[in-house]
């Protein structure tokens, strides 16, 4: 693996922060590990533990993505990293990158020591999207719990509630309704959270939002309904005329 190559590396006179081709340096892939002995002896060793590969995702960030919790509060505790630190490409968050990646217990460390669950990154998304990316709902209560809002939109529009109903996520879809999500909210270009779903064939997703006050009639911004778009899944849209038609008598 990289981390036993750059170990040899070092062994051979080569720079304790070189970076590998990926722009992964020998204490990153220890963060990312979780191999603490490791991540000590490189530290003694002059390893920068602030440091940032060519994207702008530091040490700090990898020890999250891995889910290493010892060396997270090290970070955090001893070397100072910032628990609001964001990527420099993106403007991704440490609370993005845990609740993507479902790092349930150390979103909850990071929040107790105040990172902010209202930042967006450069795309307008907040922590919730993210949230939602990696389908993790644990982490989506947490976060609601601590103030996240629900309703946030990114640059183009689209919802938390989008986002969960073109990933067909049931569950998760039911949590933000019951919590309050707009079930008619609609992008920059007029798409719902029911054409997302119809869209992607989840008829269940599709039948609860219109249960909860969908508008199958709604149009987008080139006067298009659900029932008027190419790429809705064909099960779903027989069964949304089917709604419309009991509607209707």
């Amino acid at each position: 693996m990289n981390l036993e190559l750059q170990l040899e590396g070092l062994k051979k006179g080569n720079d304790v922060n070189s970076c590998d081709s990926m722009s992964w340096s020998p204490l990153a892939w220890a963060a990312y590990v979780g191999d603490k002995d490791i991540f000590d002896y490189l530290l003694s060793k002059g390893a920068d533990a602030k440091g940032v590969d060519k994207y702008g995702i530091s040490v700090f960030m990898r020890a999250i993505e891995g889910g290493n919790m010892d060396i997270v509060k090290y970070l955090v505790e001893e070397c100072k990293c910032d628990p609001n630190e964001k990527d420099r490409e993106y403007g991704i968050t440490t609370l993005m990158r845990a609740a993507t990646c479902r790092r349930n217990d150390i979103l909850a460390y990071l929040l107790d020591r105040k990172a902010n669950v209202k930042t967006r990154d450069k795309g307008g998304r907040n922590v919730l999207a993210y949230a939602a990316d990696g389908r993790n709902m644990e982490g989506m209560e947490i976060l609601v719990a601590k103030g996240a809002d629900l309703n946030g939109t990114d640059k183009e529009g689209h919802t938390l509630l989008m986002k969960a109903s073109e990933r067909g996520c049931l569950e998760m879809v039911q949590y933000l309704v019951k919590k309050g999500a707009k079930v008619k909210a609609k992008t920059k270009y007029g798409k719902t959270a029911l054409i997302y779903a119809a869209e992607g064939g989840y008829l269940d997703v599709a039948g609860f939002l219109v249960d909860h006050g969908a508008d199958i009639k709604a149009r987008n911004k080139w006067g298009d309904s659900v029932l008027d778009i190419q790429t809705v899944h064909p099960s779903v849209k027989t069964y949304l005329q089917s709604r419309m038609k009991a509607k209707g008598k």
